[in-house]
């Protein structure tokens, strides 16, 4: 009996040792695989050459003194509410508001949305100042070169409030842009998109920032800790940023800060195209059964993707905000707006142009753009007002201006199918 049962026990150990040999077996499997995608992962030395011969055009594509621009404000004159916003913010960038008053803007603002202080003038210009010459206490988080990232980095300021830094420009996609969608969406009034101002970092600043954030390491190496330091140390990600992202003689790295929204989520409309899963008869069935507002609310929001001809799969480049039970769309990572080419959208088959379903305000607003006498020197007198600069060419409006009057005639056509 007693042979027996320590038989047994042998048994029933053997069976346990050799569970937790498979555990261990798995354990490093898994971690060989993790290694194995992670070196997959890492950005080749070739793909960093490119992107640091791509970023060093940047001047040259957006501020050269050789690009031809419109500055003369038509006679339409600027905005009362764009005038105000850029005054106040003229005003602290030269220190000639007081500090007591300063204070007073920034008590109100921060009772405030961030949409609601998109709408304020003051308050849009208090953020727009943030950004360009609050003080950067620590760097929350770097998102790297894998995964076709560009360096993007997560600043926070002395108050607390986040910005996301983009030092870096390749592939078409160029922090600069940034800058250009987000002016042309406080042209256009659509308040959907934070403030996005040039700031450049001294290196040295840079690497001050990078060695207070003591507790970024933790968060870079994540669960894998014994393997993570290897991809995504941070001393490795400012060298990279330094090494391909900076300029005269890596001293300094010319970004686009841009303004952060909190409680934001994915979100996704409808296709913006027929080639993304739809088709003229479903398009032309929502006219029919889509709600009337959130219809046009949605064609709002492609409206000013198509302007900035970014246009691509449901879901990206739209999100959404809750704010007191209601959401709103806001549009987010625009880098990849261009104004290099036209294409009608008949031809690129625009969903909108078949839902049909326009705010009456945006057609109005796009129709009175469409005979606006300068609207590129508005554009070029808003980019004006940032520490860098940058430049709205004379090409990039002709090729605005037919995506404006394409849009008009979209909505035009599709008005006199379905009625007004």
């Amino acid at each position: 009996m007693t042979e027996k049962l320590l038989s047994y026990t042998r048994n029933i150990l053997r069976i346990i040792i050799l569970f937790i040999t498979i555990l261990f077996v798995l354990y490093y499997i898994a971690l060989i695989c993790e290694l194995s995608f992670l070196n997959d992962q890492q950005p080749s030395l070739s793909r960093f050459l490119t992107i640091e011969s791509q970023n060093a055009q940047r001047d040259w594509t957006f501020r050269s003194k050789l690009i031809k621009r419109n500055t003369q404000i038509g006679s339409e004159g600027v905005p009362i509410r764009i005038k105000d916003t850029l005054m106040t913010y003229d005003k602290m960038k030269k220190g000639l508001i007081s500090e007591r008053k300063f204070q007073e803007i920034q008590e109100r603002c921060f009772k405030m949305t961030e949409l609601e202080r998109l709408k304020d003038s003051e308050c849009r210009a208090e953020w727009m100042f943030l950004l360009t010459n609050g003080t950067i206490v620590e760097i929350s988080d770097f998102l790297g070169f894998a995964h076709s990232k560009k360096g993007g980095i997560i600043i926070k300021f002395e108050d607390g409030r986040k910005a996301m830094l983009k030092p870096c420009g390749s592939y078409g996609e160029q922090p600069e842009m940034e800058i250009i969608a987000s002016s042309l969406d406080f042209i256009l009034g659509n308040d959907k998109v934070a403030p996005v101002m040039s700031r450049n970092i001294n290196t040295k600043d840079f690497k001050e920032m990078v060695d207070n954030s003591t507790n970024l390491e933790d968060k870079l190496q994540g669960d894998f800790k014994l393997l993570k330091p290897i991809y995504k140390r941070k001393d490795q990600l400012f060298s990279e940023t330094v090494q391909y992202c900076s300029k005269y003689q890596h001293t300094v790295i010319f970004s686009a800060v841009i303004g952060w929204w909190s409680n934001v989520e994915d979100y996704h409309t409808i296709p913006k195209r027929f080639i993304y899963g739809t088709n003229e008869t479903a398009a032309s069935n929502l006219h029919k059964t889509m709600d009337p507002i959130w219809a046009a609310t949605t064609t709002n929001n492609h409206i000013y993707l198509y302007l900035l001809d970014i246009l691509r799969k449901v879901g990206y480049n739209e999100y959404r905000i809750k704010e007191d039970g209601s959401s709103t769309l806001i549009a987010l990572d625009l880098d990849r707006g261009h104004f290099n080419h036209f294409t009608d959208p008949y031809m690129q088959e625009l969903t909108i142009c078949y839902l049909c379903k326009v705010f009456k305000s945006d057609y109005d607003l796009l129709s009175q753009l469409s005979e606006y006498e300068n609207l590129d020197a508005l554009i070029n007198h808003v980019l004006s007002f940032d520490l860098y600069p940058v430049y709205f060419s004379k090409q990039n409006a002709k090729i605005l201006f037919k995506r404006i009057s394409s849009l008009v005639n979209c909505f035009n056509q599709c008005s006199s199918i379905y009625g007004p």
